[in-house]
């Protein structure tokens, strides 16, 4: 992605009195996408769409720790998307705060099976991959790589919320509670293994939520083909668990062109009702040109969102320019 401006920051140093650090360098990136999308179950409405995102991306250092600041706005309003204060200390990790940057923990391990643009079940599938329930809003993270060994832990205190919290202000859920959430990463080889688990302690005799997944990649030359199992146990009985398998192969016909072909399948364990799988399948294919990709994906799901006999197809053009 090509930078849009890059700003030195030391001018402005001398004009900051609070500021300690010694100043670095700020980015602005971002992109447009284009689409236009055909639902089977699609009767009105129009098919095109348009959204882009502008990231900001700030770096200084604090007595030798350096650290980022990073904005990014998505859709149409440029509302906030998603947000990180990292500091960076070197051999011992990363440490940051994070607002739905979702790159962390379990959610990092969200549908990690090769792809060449989307997953199976992209527009049409309801169920996803059904991993990081408690939510990325207001979580704390620790990144470490050793001995090519990656280890990725995040903290929420307050499971379950949703909105963002300025500074000297609280947000997210009034109920008391608390996840902690990892996922470790190692790779022997041209296969690259993955585990995740997330455990949320909920208050009083609310019972506990417990998600778990493995999953394998393995490359060789251009074709990479990809396993993951998922488990999700909400814990109350009158709540519906779900059990997740995906597999995926994609291939890179050139540097500019790539295919893939996946599916999922999401079963709904109904506590009450008998149990049905949400069954995804999407091909998809990816051209670059620079700084512009230009995408399409075709997808199927039967039982859509776990509701027997209810079916949806969707295909998607998008165009997307990145600066």
């Amino acid at each position: 992605m090509n930078n849009f401006k890059k700003v030195g920051l030391s001018a402005l140093a001398g004009s900051l009195a609070m500021m300690s650090a010694h100043a670095g360098d700020f980015t602005v990136t971002g992109g447009a996408e284009l689409t236009y999308t055909s639902k089977s179950t699609q009767v009105t409405g129009n098919p095109l769409g348009l959204s882009q995102n502008i990231k900001f991306t700030g770096t200084g250092e604090v007595n030798g720790i350096a650290y980022t600041v990073y904005s990014d706005t998505a859709g149409q309003d440029f509302g906030s998307d998603s947000a990180y204060v990292k500091f960076d200390f070197g051999d011992m990790g990363t440490l940051a705060f994070e607002q739905g940057a979702d790159s962390s923990g379990i959610g990092s391990l969200a549908n990690n099976t090769p792809t060449a643009y989307e997953e199976a079940d992209h527009q049409s599938g309801a169920l996803g991959d059904g991993l990081d329930r408690a939510g990325d809003t207001g979580v704390i993270a620790y990144n470490n790589t050793i001995s090519d060994f990656g280890v990725s832990i995040e903290f929420n205190p307050a499971p379950g919320g949703t909105g963002y919290s300025q500074a000297g202000a609280s947000g997210g859920n009034n109920s008391a509670g608390s996840n902690i959430n990892y996922a470790l990463k190692y790779s022997i080889g041209s296969v690259a293994l993955a585990m995740g688990q997330s455990m949320t302690e909920k208050a009083g005799s609310t019972p506990d939520d417990d998600e778990f997944t493995v999953s394998a990649n393995y490359t060789m030359g251009a074709v990479e083909v990809g396993a993951q199992r998922s488990s999700i146990e909400m814990g109350a009985s009158t709540a519906a668990d779900y059990e997740v398998t995906a597999y995926a192969i994609a291939f890179n016909v050139n540097d500019q062109l790539s295919v893939s072909y996946g599916i999922s399948d999401n079963t709904k364990d109904n506590p009450s009702v008998a149990d049905v799988t949400e069954e995804n399948q999407g091909i998809m294919a990816a051209y670059s040109m620079g700084s512009a990709a230009f995408r399409i994906s075709m997808n199927s799901t039967d039982n859509v969102n776990g509701v027997a006999g209810t079916d949806r197809e969707v295909t998607e053009v998008s165009l997307n320019l990145s600066f």
